[in-house]
C-alpha cells in the first residue's frame, strides 16, 4: 500500500494506517504513543476520543501448522483424504478473507502473563456520571451519540373499524377467546349481533385485524436437503432480526428501562476500597470493548439469542425449534418477564427427520448443517447492520446509529456444543481435552473464532488432524459471517440445566443417595421441620428421581441439603457439598463484585481438592470419572463469562422454557394440528397487532389504561424473577401455595397512583392455619406443659382484657380453663411483595 493511502499517522512514531480504528489499536498497544496523543489533545483543549491507556498487547493466534509430506513429527497434521468435504458449504469460507482485519482487531486472546481482569478494565480518567450512595457509575464517553430527535406521535392510519373503542374491546375479547375459529364464527351468526357489528363474518373481521399495525413481517422459505439416498423439504419461518431490534429498542413504554451505553459500576467497601460490581450486560467488559472498536458515534445493541427445542404433542412426538431474540439494552428484570414482551420470536428452525439417510453419522452431520444453515438464513441481515449500523428511532425519541451485534446465546449443554460446532465429549468454550476435563486446573485456553474457522478451512482442504485435535465438528457455524460474533465465548451460563438439574441433582443428590442410601435420605428430607419458605417433602426425595425433575425441586432441596448432611461422614463430602451449594447460591445474586468472583473461584478450588472422596466412596463408578461430567467443568467458565456479560440471572434458560408457553404451546392448542407453524405465526402476529392498537388507543385517551403487571413482581415467581410455570405448574406437596382471596390481596395498595407516591408500606401478613384443630377441649395446664409455654395464661388474660367487657372474664382465668375450640399445631403467615 502506498504511503499516500495511509491517511492516519501516529504522532510519535509516524506509523501510517489506512483506517482510524487501526490507529486506535496501535495507540492501545503502545503506551508511549498513547501518552503523546493525549498530550496533543490536552494542548488543543479537546477531549480524547479513544479509550484505554493500559490496554494489553493484542496478539493474533499463531498460524496452525501446515502439513509436510513424509513427515514423521507426530505433532504435525497428516494429509488425509476427507470424505466429508462435500458436506461443508465452501462459500462461507470467504468470510475469513473479508473479515480478517476485524478478527485481528478483536482482543480475544491475551498474553498469558497478563490477567484478564486487568486487560478489560476501563480507563481511570473517566469522571463518574452519578453516585448512588456507595456505588459509582462510569459511562463510556463516546457511546450513544444522538443524530437527531423525531416526534413519537402515532402514525396516521386508514379508516379501520377497530379504531372505535367499543368495537376494539369487543374484537379483542373475541379474538383472544381460547376457542376454535368455527366456534368464533358462530358469534357473527347470532341475530342480536348482526346489526351491531360492521363485519358480516369471521373473514371480514380478520381482514380488519390484519390491517392493524403489527411487528416485523414473517417470511417463509423452503429449504431442500438432498442426498444420494433421498430428499426432504423443510419449511423455515423467520423474521428480520434488524427489524426486531428496531421494534424492541423503540418501545416507548420501556424507555425508563433501556440503556444505550456501557457502564462500569463500583462500590466502596468499609475500608474505603473500590470494588468493581457486575450486574446487567451493560456493566460487563464485552460491551465496553465493542464500543472501543466501533468508534464514538455508534450505539451497540447486544443481541441475545435463545434456542431450545420443545415438544408440541406427546401423542405424535412433533417438535418445534423456536429462536428467541432480545437486546441487552433492556434491563434484565424486564427481559425475563414474559408479560413485558421484551423478547421476540424471530424464527422456527425446522426439526429435520432425515430418516432416509441410512448412515447414522451422516444423518447426524446433516442435522448439524440444517441447524446452522437455518440460523445463517435467519440472522443474514445482521452481517451488514453489525458493521455499518442502522439508524433507528429509540424509545426516548432520539435517532441513533445502532449496531446490532450477536453477543450472547442461551442454550443447554447439548445445544451449546451444536452452536460451537464441538463434540459433546469436548468443552464448547475452551480447548481442554477430554482426558483431564474434570481436573479443574484451568490451564486450557478459550476457543477463538479464528482458530475454529481456520481448522475448518484446513479440513475442507483435506487436512483433518487440526479439526480432530480441537474436537470440532465438520460443520461451518452460522456465526462465521457475523462481524464481531465470538461464537464460543458467547455461550453464557445456564443455571437451570448446568447447576439445578446438573451439578445439584445429578451430582450432589445422586452421590449422597449412594452414600446414605435411599431410605436414610428420604427420612432426613421428611424430618425437615415445617417453616414458611421451606418446602416439606412429605414422601422424601426418591420419588422425584423417578419423575421428571424440575428446577423448583432443586431450589427447594438446595435450601435444606447442607444442614441435613452436616454431621454425616465422610467430612470431605460435606466440604464438597458446602462448596457447591455456596457456589450455586452466590451465582444467583443480582449483582456480583470482584470479591464475590474471587470467592467463586475459591469454592471451585476447594471442591476440586476434596472431590476425590466421592470416587473413594464409590459414588462415581464410571471409567471417565469427573471427565465424564461436563457440567462440573462448565462451572470453571462462570467467572470469565460474568466479567464479560454480567451475572447469569439475566441469561437463564428458564426464560426460554417459559416463553414456550406463550409463543408456541398456547397457539398450538388453538390450531387444527395440521401445518401448525403457519397458523402459530398468524396468531402471533395478530396478538402483536392487538397489543400495539391498545397502546395507541390508551395514548389517545380513548380507552382506559390497563395496569401493567410484571410477572417477576408477583407471588407466582421465584427468587430469580422467572415464573414457576416455566418448570412446574403443580402446587406444593401439602398445598402450601394455597389460593388467597381477593379480600386478602387488598392489604397492600397496588394502584399505579399509589406506587409512585413514595408511601411507606408495612407488611401485614395473613395468619393461616388448618380448618380442623389438631386437639379439642384442651386444658390450659396441658398447653403450658406440652408446648413449653409458661406465659400462655398471662397472654390469654391480656388478650381477653383488651376486649369490650373482658376484664371480668380475665380475672376468672387460670390453668384449669378449657379451650373448647381446640388447638391447631401448625400455622403459617402469608406475606405479599411490596408494590413498586
Amino acid at each position: 500500500m502506498s504511503s499516500a493511502e495511509k491517511s492516519h499517522r501516529c504522532l510519535r512514531c509516524k506509523s501510517g494506517f489506512d483506517a482510524e480504528w487501526k490507529l486506535r489499536t496501535h495507540y492501545s498497544k503502545r503506551e508511549e504513543c498513547q501518552a503523546r496523543y493525549e498530550r496533543h489533545l490536552k494542548e488543543k483543549g479537546e477531549k480524547a476520543h479513544h479509550t484505554r491507556t493500559t490496554k494489553p498487547k493484542i496478539s493474533r493466534p499463531p498460524s496452525l501448522p501446515q502439513p509436510v509430506p513424509n513427515s514423521h513429527d507426530p505433532l504435525r497434521p497428516v494429509l488425509l483424504y476427507n470424505r466429508r468435504v462435500a458436506a461443508v458449504d465452501l462459500s462461507l469460507l470467504h468470510a475469513l478473507q473479508s473479515e480478517q482485519d476485524i478478527l485481528t482487531a478483536q482482543p480475544m486472546i491475551q498474553d498469558e502473563d497478563i490477567p484478564l481482569e486487568d486487560t478489560l478494565s476501563p480507563p481511570g480518567d473517566y469522571q463518574p456520571r452519578r453516585n448512588y450512595g456507595y456505588a459509582t457509575v462510569k459511562t463510556h464517553p463516546n457511546a450513544a451519540k444522538v443524530l437527531r430527535y423525531e416526534n413519537l406521535e402515532p402514525q396516521t392510519k386508514l379508516n379501520n373499524p377497530l379504531d372505535n373503542p367499543s368495537l376494539f374491546e369487543t374484537g379483542e375479547w373475541l379474538c383472544k377467546l381460547p376457542i376454535s375459529n368455527s366456534s368464533r364464527a358462530r358469534y357473527f351468526n347470532i341475530e342480536r349481533h348482526k346489526y351491531d357489528l360492521p363485519w358480516e363474518n369471521l373473514p371480514e373481521f380478520y381482514k380488519s385485524v390484519d390491517a392493524l399495525p403489527h411487528g416485523p413481517n414473517w417470511r417463509h422459505k423452503t429449504m431442500v436437503v438432498t442426498t444420494s439416498e433421498g430428499t426432504e423439504v423443510l419449511d423455515l419461518y423467520k423474521q428480520c432480526p434488524v427489524d426486531s431490534t428496531r421494534h424492541l429498542i423503540g418501545l416507548s413504554r420501556l424507555r425508563q428501562n433501556i440503556r444505550y451505553a456501557p457502564e462500569v459500576h463500583y462500590r466502596t467497601t468499609a475500608n474505603g476500597r473500590q470494588v468493581r460490581v457486575r450486574g446487567d450486560i451493560c456493566s460487563g467488559d464485552w460491551w465496553w470493548r465493542m464500543q472501543d472498536l466501533l468508534g464514538g458515534d455508534a450505539t451497540i445493541a447486544p443481541i441475545i439469542l435463545a434456542t431450545d427445542a420443545t415438544l408440541l404433542s406427546l401423542f405424535t412426538g412433533q417438535k418445534v425449534w423456536p429462536v428467541y431474540l432480545t437486546i441487552g439494552n433492556i434491563n434484565k428484570e424486564v427481559r425475563r418477564a414474559p408479560s413485558e414482551q421484551a423478547t421476540m420470536l424471530i424464527g422456527y428452525i425446522p426439526v429435520a427427520d432425515l430418516s432416509f439417510i441410512s448412515d447414522e453419522v451422516e444423518r447426524r452431520e446433516k442435522k448439524w448443517e440444517v441447524y446452522h444453515a437455518c440460523m445463517s438464513e435467519i440472522l443474514a441481515s445482521l452481517k451488514e447492520a453489525s458493521k455499518d449500523g442502522v439508524e433507528m428511532v429509540c424509545a426516548d425519541g432520539a435517532v441513533r446509529r445502532v449496531h446490532p451485534i450477536a453477543a450472547a446465546h442461551m442454550a443447554d449443554f447439548e445445544e451449546q456444543c451444536t452452536v460451537a460446532c464441538t463434540y459433546r465429549t469436548r468443552c464448547p468454550i475452551c480447548d481442554v481435552p477430554h482426558e483431564g476435563r474434570g481436573d479443574g486446573q484451568g490451564k486450557a485456553k478459550i476457543r477463538t473464532r479464528l482458530q475454529t474457522l481456520e481448522a475448518l478451512r484446513h479440513d475442507c482442504q483435506g487436512y483433518t488432524w487440526t479439526r480432530h485435535h480441537l474436537g470440532i465438528r465438520p460443520t461451518m457455524p452460522y456465526w462465521a459471517k457475523l462481524p464481531f460474533a465470538t461464537g464460543h465465548s458467547s455461550l453464557v451460563p445456564d443455571m437451570l440445566h448446568q447447576i439445578h438439574n446438573g451439578v445439584f441433582k445429578d451430582h450432589l443428590l445422586g452421590k449422597w443417595k449412594h452414600i446414605l442410601g435411599n431410605q436414610t435420605l428420604d427420612e432426613r428430607f421428611m424430618g425437615v421441620p415445617h417453616f414458611p419458605g421451606i418446602r416439606h417433602f412429605k414422601t422424601g426425595i426418591s420419588s422425584f428421581f423417578k419423575a421428571k425433575w424440575r428446577g423448583t425441586e432443586s431450589k427447594a432441596a438446595g435450601k435444606v441439603l447442607l444442614p441435613m448432611v452436616a454431621e454425616s461422614r465422610p467430612t470431605d463430602a460435606v466440604r464438597a457439598t458446602r462448596c457447591l451449594v455456596d457456589f450455586m447460591y452466590r451465582v444467583h445474586l443480582p449483582q456480583l463484585d470482584d470479591d464475590d468472583l474471587a470467592q467463586l473461584e475459591e469454592d471451585l478450588v476447594e471442591f476440586h481438592r476434596v472431590k476425590h472422596i466421592f470416587v473413594s466412596e464409590g459414588a462415581i463408578d464410571t471409567e471417565d470419572g469427573y471427565d465424564g461430567i461436563p457440567k462440573i467443568h462448565m462451572l470453571s467458565h462462570y467467572v470469565h463469562l460474568i466479567r464479560e456479560y454480567g451475572v447469569p440471572d439475566g441469561f437463564n434458560t428458564e426464560i426460554s422454557e417459559r416463553l414456550h408457553i406463550d409463543y408456541v404451546k398456547c397457539f398450538y392448542r388453538l390450531s387444527n394440528k395440521v401445518n401448525p407453524i403457519e397458523q402459530i405465526v398468524t396468531m402471533l402476529q395478530r396478538r402483536e397487532a392487538w397489543l400495539m392498537q391498545r397502546k395507541q388507543l390508551e395514548a389517545a385517551g380513548k380507552i382506559k389504561i390497563r395496569p401493567r403487571r410484571r410477572e417477576l413482581d408477583e407471588e407466582t415467581t421465584d427468587a430469580n424473577g422467572v415464573s414457576q410455570e416455566a418448570m412446574n405448574s403443580e402446587s406444593d406437596d401439602e398445598g402450601a401455595d394455597q389460593q388467597i382471596g381477593e379480600d386478602e390481596l387488598t392489604l397492600l395498595p397496588t394502584s399505579r397512583k399509589q406506587r409512585h407516591n413514595h408511601v411507606d408500606y408495612y407488611p401485614e401478613p395473613v395468619v393461616r392455619h388448618a380448618k380442623r384443630p389438631t386437639r379439642l377441649n384442651v386444658y390450659g395446664r396441658d398447653i403450658i406443659r406440652d408446648h413449653k409455654a409458661p406465659d400462655f395464661i398471662d397472654a390469654v388474660k391480656s388478650f381477653v382484657s383488651s376486649l369490650p367487657g373482658g376484664e371480668e372474664h380475665a380475672r376468672l382465668l387460670d390453668d384449669t380453663f378449657r379451650l373448647v375450640s381446640g388447638l391447631a399445631s401448625l400455622s403459617s403467615m402469608a406475606r405479599f411483595r411490596l408494590p413498586l
